[in-house]
């Protein structure tokens, strides 16, 4: 089976973490493979970490989680040209042919398509107003027919963050969703039990 270089992106507090521990464990387990992927993570600051280096700093967006969403909103529409860069960069890196010439003549067959896998929260407010804009930014880069993206999302209740920010940034991808298609897979992480007995309130 072809192995994708995958960009791991990390959006809040808990996307970081989640993030760059996957990518981590991904190295840890095929450090053979570990020039084919690379990790961004937004929390404020912007840091990039390529294959088995440590994150560095790459640029900073002055959002807070404990602003409002209108605040952080505001605030990334404002630095949204550091953000692309951010995000072009690290899409970038996993098309770099010149550093899998050493993979590819090993035998490895190296897929066509590239790998955008999304970390984030619903109810945390920078995680919950970035996911939207990310998805925007990579479907404006000039590689997006040869990216395939995936969402893993966990839920406020696993979190104890803000449940109506949840249901709200929700809905907005829902929505959002029905228009694109280079997301292939949208992967909700949450309390089944709470999550049917809050919808059903809320019908």
């Amino acid at each position: 089976m072809p192995i994708s270089p995958t960009l791991f992106i990390g959006l809040g507090e808990f996307g970081t973490t989640l993030s760059t521990f996957n990518h981590e464990s991904f190295n840890h387990k095929f450090p053979d493979l570990s020039k084919l992927h690379a990790s961004l993570n937004f929390n404020g600051d912007l840091s990039f970490a390529s294959a088995k280096e440590q994150m560095i700093d790459v640029g900073s967006i002055p959002v807070l989680k404990e602003n409002s969403v209108k605040e952080n909103f505001e605030i990334l529409n404002k630095e949204i040209s550091e953000f692309r860069r951010a995000i072009d960069d690290g899409i970038e890196y996993v098309f770099e042919a010149e550093r899998l010439t050493d993979i590819i003549v090993a035998d490895v067959e190296v897929s066509e398509k590239k790998k955008v896998i999304i970390y984030f929260s619903l109810g945390d407010t920078i995680s919950s107003v970035s996911i939207q804009k990310t998805i925007e930014l990579i479907n404006g880069s000039k590689r997006i027919k040869s990216l395939e993206l995936f969402l893993i999302c966990i839920n406020y209740d696993l979190l104890d963050e803000d449940g109506i920010r949840a249901f709200a940034c929700l809905s907005e991808l829902d929505f959002y969703l029905s228009t694109v298609s280079s997301v292939h897979s949208f992967t909700l992480l949450a309390n089944t039990v709470q999550m049917i007995l809050a919808i059903k309130k809320k019908m």
